[in-house]
């Protein structure tokens, strides 16, 4: 009888590691758009249903939005995994999520308020060449209901910090850093910064995300690291929600 040969020991061999190319980032952004409009479709058929079934004093409009906001981020992450980091060797510190130098978030809070300025300019500007105040559909859905201290705290949580996260590793730590291996700095960030506004899909706030955006892929250049553009884009999402909060 023929022994059995001894169990292998040692670690398993590890895949080696490519950075991830234009395909891959295709499939990703392929995924999220298959995301953001089936969330989308399922919210706009279940939303009368559930408003129904649970009533004013229950599920509001605005909790299903932030679920589904949730779910389209947490999606994404997803998909940046299974895609990107799985086939390709990867891991999160690998795309950017690494320890910046302490300096840098110092830095990030007061080049976050100067851009939010320059944002807000850009808009009164767009506004004004319109002729007429410009309504953004994303606050009109979440203000819909109201806005309690609970479904506040909700939103500052996957507004200012999910939402974040997935949409910085999408756009900085895939787009820009893949366009950064084929150009130089400021065409990198200025498309990459084209295609963050784009995908928003509010063409009088184009000018401010693309303004924004370029900020963003700059403090990722220079920090190295994704954490100081994750905070600078929490931060702009939570004063956006903190005027929302009191202008209803």
């Amino acid at each position: 009888m023929n022994a059995q040969p001894p169990p292998r020991i040692g670690p398993p061999k590890l895949r080696r590691r490519q950075p991830p190319t234009g395909f891959d980032i295709f499939l990703v952004l392929s995924a999220s758009a298959v995301i953001l409009f089936g969330t989308a479709g399922l919210g706009a058929v279940l939303a009368p249903s559930l408003q129904g079934f649970f009533g004013d004093g229950g599920m509001t409009r605005q909790t299903l939005v932030v679920a589904l906001l949730a779910v389209q981020c947490l999606g994404l992450l997803t998909a940046i995994q299974v895609v990107i980091l799985r086939r390709r060797g990867l891991t999160w510190r690998d795309l950017g999520l690494r320890p910046a130098a302490p300096q840098w978030y110092r830095r990030t809070l007061w080049v976050t308020l100067l851009t939010f300025g320059l944002a807000l300019v850009l808009s009164v500007l767009v506004q004004r060449l319109a002729g007429s105040p410009l309504d953004n559909p994303q606050e009109a859905v979440l203000a819909a209901d109201g806005m309690s201290a609970g479904s506040f705290l909700a939103l500052l949580v996957v507004a200012a910090g999910l939402g974040p996260l997935a949409e910085e590793l999408l756009f900085r730590g895939l787009v820009y850093a893949w366009m950064r291996r084929h150009l130089v700095v400021l065409p990198s960030a200025a498309l990459s910064a084209l295609l963050f506004a784009s995908v928003h899909a509010i063409p009088w706030l184009i000018p401010s995300f693309f303004a924004i955006g370029v900020v963003l892929a700059l403090l990722y250049e220079r920090s190295g690291s994704l954490w100081p553009p994750v905070l600078a884009h929490g931060t702009y999402n939570a004063i956006n929600l903190m005027l929302l909060a009191l202008t209803i």
